[in-house]
């Protein structure tokens, strides 16, 4: 998971933030 963070915040584009973290933690969400 750190990996995950460490590699959305290296974006520095809020929208290219948003678009990560939406593939990273849509798995993450599923039940």
């Amino acid at each position: 998971m750190t990996v995950a963070v460490k590699t959305i915040f290296a974006h520095t584009d809020p929208e290219e933030v948003g678009a990560q973290w939406d593939r990273v933690a849509d798995p993450l969400c599923q039940p």
